[in-house]
């Protein structure tokens, strides 16, 4: 056995972890808006890959509270547009960014979708210039009806890339039915911050009442209305501890469901808690028994992966992208979005279960959830990035047999 050849494979391993991956000529990602957890995966991919370079399309979005302040950031991070993404000027957008393009000529462009010119822009640069793209995708074939005309320009877009990351296998099977090879789809992960989204000291069960809390929008794609219905069914059909539901947000339809949340069926069981700051979350988790997400229409639903964070079981829809790869028998349960008495159902079975249960379900959630971290997103990223510049080395197409995880 030879020792000292052994030793040289174990270095050279250890500097491919430790060292930041250098792509000559760089990565650049074209993303829509500043988003505070993309900026997490952002800030630990520009500690291991050498050359990240972000371009937004806007700063912010009319959907976001504020605007955030891009001159301190690690990486580097330029708009093409200041004014909110919504209000920018798409078109105009898209020929500065194939302007930046070529002057920066990026070894590998990342592009976060496909809704806008932007992101075509980003598609058409990298097949004109022979560069390896990467795609982005987060949606879902059930997030809403589907036309076969915009379907067949999707289709035509998504061959144009040579990989795709996604958060889980909601997006990773839309993708394929698109016509992506599915080796060539790696599961990029929701990205969360794991270690500030943990259980406080605040006590659960307040005033010896089970608490069902909701934290998001207050838009009509969250489902609300439905929700309060079925909590209403929920409170005449309940045995044991009263019910609660606290909903945490803000959004154009808050003086709507104060009105529904008004119906004597309720006995004011409905709390609006108004916009919690992230840093506040965590203690707002922790206060609730069981988190409930019903929309119907929903990429992902990083609530989730927040309220699981902080030790709690959910009730999700099926209509998020995360039922699949979050929810269990060990960690919640999925309801129908459309259906107000399977809504109520969930409520009801999650009311019934033991405390104890809860607990355990609560540390199996926390087991899942904290999975998604910027650091394993980043691994995944990175391991598809030396892929693509490995094949690119080679002359030659990544194949099934190189390995890529799905």
């Amino acid at each position: 056995m030879n020792l000292a050849g052994e030793t040289e494979k174990r270095a050279v391993a250890s500097r491919l972890v430790s060292e930041p991956y250098r792509v000559q000529g760089g990565v650049v990602v074209v993303h829509n808006h500043w988003i505070h957890y993309k900026d997490l995966l952002f800030r630990d991919m520009q500690a291991r890959v050498d050359g990240l370079r972000v371009i937004l399309t806007a700063r912010t979005s009319t959907a976001r509270l504020g605007a955030p302040d891009l001159s301190g950031l690690p990486y580097s991070c330029e708009t093409l547009s200041q004014k909110s993404y919504e209000d920018a000027n798409k078109l105009w957008c898209g020929v500065l960014l194939f302007a930046r393009l070529c002057a920066l000529r990026p070894a590998v462009v990342i592009v976060s979708g496909w809704y806008d010119a932007v992101s075509w822009t980003a598609w058409g640069w990298a097949l004109l210039w022979r560069r390896p793209a990467v795609l982005w995708a987060e949606s879902n074939e059930f997030d809403h009806r589907r036309w076969w005309c915009l379907e067949a320009l999707k289709r035509i877009y998504v061959r144009g890339f040579a990989q795709a990351h996604v958060y889980g296998t909601s997006n990773a099977n839309y993708l394929c039915k698109l016509g992506m090879d599915r080796w060539r789809v790696l599961t990029k992960r929701a990205v969360l911050d794991v270690e500030h989204f943990r259980r406080t000291a605040a006590g659960r069960g307040e005033g010896g009442k089970r608490v069902f809390l909701f934290v998001g929008r207050l838009s009509p794609e969250k489902n609300l209305g439905r929700l309060i219905r079925a909590f209403g069914i929920a409170q005449r059909e309940k045995h044991g501890e009263a019910l609660e539901l606290w909903i945490a947000g803000y959004g154009p339809m808050r003086s709507e469901l104060e009105v529904l949340a008004i119906d004597p069926s309720l006995d004011g069981c409905v709390k609006f808690l108004g916009p919690i700051p992230q840093e506040r979350l965590p203690g707002v988790y922790s206060r609730a028994d069981v988190f409930i997400l019903p929309s119907i229409s929903e990429t992902w639903g990083l609530v989730v992966n927040e309220a699981m964070c902080c030790e709690l079981p959910a009730v999700v829809s099926s209509k998020c992208g995360c039922a699949v790869d979050l929810v269990n028998e060990e960690t919640g349960w999925v309801v129908d979005p459309f259906d107000e008495q399977s809504i109520a159902e969930g409520i009801l079975k999650s009311a019934r279960t033991p405390r104890e249960r809860l607990t355990e379900m609560g540390r199996a959630a926390r087991q899942i959830a904290g999975e998604y971290s910027p650091h394993n997103c980043t691994r995944l990223v990175e391991k598809g990035l030396r892929q693509l510049i490995s094949d690119r080395q080679d002359g030659r197409a990544s194949s099934p047999s190189d390995g890529c995880p799905l």
